[in-house]
């Protein structure tokens, strides 16, 4: 009889320290020959060898374009302006010949009115002459006879006025024009201001000889400074903020902060701009055009090819000198007009400024 062998049960594996620490031990041997062979590898590296010498690469440099669009821009703006100007001085004269046309015709229509009732009052008189006609005819021969030869008198007279009145000529005012088209002025030139309604005069030349007297001493300071600013004393309403300038030559121009002041040099008057000192300055249009008048004791004893006019112009004040400068082509004087936005000065640069054109 066989004997059966009870079968002991399967026990769990225990966890041992020992086997972690061998494995640990492993790993780190492994990793400590990888690193000496890498390290061997690298001393023993000498590169490739260089088989011929590169040439060095050619420097970049740089290219840099100037254009002169914004120049350009500038003067077409400023061009662009002046055309637009011109335009609306064209439109207001314009408008100025629409305004009289329309009082021409008014004046007409008010003339045909007038024959209109001459008109009517005369088949008033022709109705009452036929209706005397009527009652006459039962009366006396000699009273209608009378009365008759009266109302035929009387419808002469008035016939003849009439035919008298309308060959009386109609009153028509001329308007004289210039030609809208400028050239350079090449005389002596007056400034006058139109601002808020009001001509005033600007005394340029008392202004400009004071500067001229004392030129020579504002030499001897340029000897050591470029220019010099300064303001007049008061002429008028107005006083004049200047500056001169001394010329640079080539050499002065290329380097040195500081002129040169031994050699010889040239300086003037470079700029200036007019300050007004009184708000309430000038005539309006009505004073401007009256005899004795500031505006005309200036004005009326000029002669017509020696002196021109230039007008300073501000936005409100082309009324006046619309009147202004029709009263001067009526003397044959030349006129210049400058219009001005409301903050410009009226002022004066050789270096940008333009002679003035008039017609």
């Amino acid at each position: 009889m066989a004997i059966r062998r009870r079968r002991r049960p399967v026990s769990q594996i225990q966890f041992s320290f020992d086997s972690f620490l061998d494995l640990v031990a492993n790993v780190v041997g492994i990793i400590l020959r990888l690193i000496l062979i890498a390290w061997v590898g690298a001393k023993s590296y000498k590169g490739l060898p260089v088989l011929a010498n590169l040439p060095d690469l050619p420097e970049i440099q740089s290219v840099s374009h100037v254009n002169d669009y914004g120049e350009e821009s500038i003067k077409a703006q400023t061009k662009n302006n002046t055309l637009q100007n011109q335009i609306a001085l064209l439109e207001s004269q314009l408008a100025g010949i629409l305004a009289n046309s329309k009082l021409l015709e008014r004046e007409t229509g008010e003339q045909k009115k007038e024959e209109s009732k001459v008109d009517i009052r005369l088949a008033v008189i022709a109705h009452e002459r036929d209706k005397q006609a009527a009652v006459i005819r039962v009366v006396d021969e000699p009273l209608f006879v009378a009365n008759r030869l009266q109302l035929e008198k009387e419808a002469k007279d008035i016939a003849e006025k009439i035919s008298a009145f309308k060959k009386v000529p109609t009153v028509r005012k001329t308007h004289t024009w210039k030609t809208p088209i400028s050239q350079v002025l090449q005389t002596e030139e007056l400034i006058f201001e139109c601002r808020k309604g009001r001509v005033t005069g600007v005394d340029l030349g008392v202004m400009i000889d004071e500067i001229q007297r004392g030129m020579k001493e504002r030499g001897e300071v340029l000897r050591n400074q470029w220019k010099i600013e300064d303001t007049t004393r008061p002429a008028g309403p107005f006083r004049l903020r200047y500056t001169i300038e001394r010329e640079k030559n080539p050499l002065e121009e290329v380097g040195g902060a500081r002129p040169d002041d031994l050699g010889s040099f040239r300086y003037g008057l470079m700029a200036w701009e007019l300050i007004p000192i009184d708000p309430y300055r000038g005539e309006n249009k009505e004073d401007a055009l009256k005899p004795g008048s500031r505006f005309r004791a200036i004005t009326d004893r000029l002669e017509s090819n020696q002196t021109a006019i230039s007008f300073c112009v501000y936005p409100d004040s082309f009324a006046i000198y619309r009147a202004l400068r029709d009263y001067l082509h009526e003397k044959d004087i030349v006129v210049a007009g400058r219009p001005l936005p409301d903050d410009a000065p009226i002022a004066m640069d050789s270096r940008k400024g333009s002679a003035s054109r008039g017609q």
